[in-house]
């Protein structure tokens, strides 16, 4: 699927282990809410100012160790022009940075680059209304596209094994696309709850 194609694009051979952490990483997923202060740093961020100048939002790019796996989280958060206002976390992702952009001085529109894992997303925070989209390369032609071509070059790098052998690299494909099945059809029963006509039921 698209957001396995994203973080490892150009792999002559599926690891076992890479397709172990495609998985684990889950796992990892359900700490953030619970995460120690000193277990997460952040890497970059940026702010986009509401065109009144009300309010700001804030995108943060922040890496969490968890044992040898770990993450990279993206969170955004809104906050008003109160110096006392901390901000209100908004949406938390994974994978590719989400693109933000205002409509009116109190609509956020947030753009959905990649399938990803989604952990918040919320619709109303400190007075502002957040509609969420997919990007166009997310519509479901273009993934099934991405995945076909995928899965060309995938097989294309396993080498024949003896007959009665087993191939470690088409067992580790089988493995990473079941993975990406299971983490496409999670993203899409969220795009479906959150975004009008994404998806439609066929």
């Amino acid at each position: 699927m698209v957001g396995i194609i994203s973080r490892y694009p150009a792999y002559s051979k599926i690891s076992i282990f890479l397709a172990l952490a495609a998985v684990l990483a889950v796992g990892v997923r359900t700490y953030i809410g619970t995460r120690q202060a000193d277990s997460c740093f952040i890497e970059q961020s940026s702010t986009s100012l509401s065109p009144d100048k009300s309010h700001e939002a804030l995108l943060v790019e922040q890496t969490c160790a968890y044992g040898p796996i770990g993450g990279t989280y993206h969170i955004l958060s809104v906050r008003s022009g109160n110096p006392s206002d901390k901000g209100t976390d908004i949406f938390q992702t994974d994978q590719s940075v989400p693109t933000i952009s205002w409509l009116g001085g109190r609509h956020l529109i947030v753009t959905i680059n990649n399938v990803s894992w989604i952990g918040l997303s919320l619709h109303q925070a400190a007075g502002i209304e957040v509609s969420y989209r997919l990007a166009d390369r997310l519509a479901q032609e273009n993934i099934v596209k991405e995945e076909r071509e995928w899965e060309q070059r995938s097989l294309a790098s396993i080498h024949p094994v003896p007959p009665g052998q087993t191939s470690v690299s088409l067992d580790s494909f089988n493995f990473a696309k079941a993975v990406q099945k299971e983490n496409f059809e999670k993203f899409k029963a969220w795009a479906q709850a959150n975004i009008p006509n994404a998806y439609p039921q066929q």
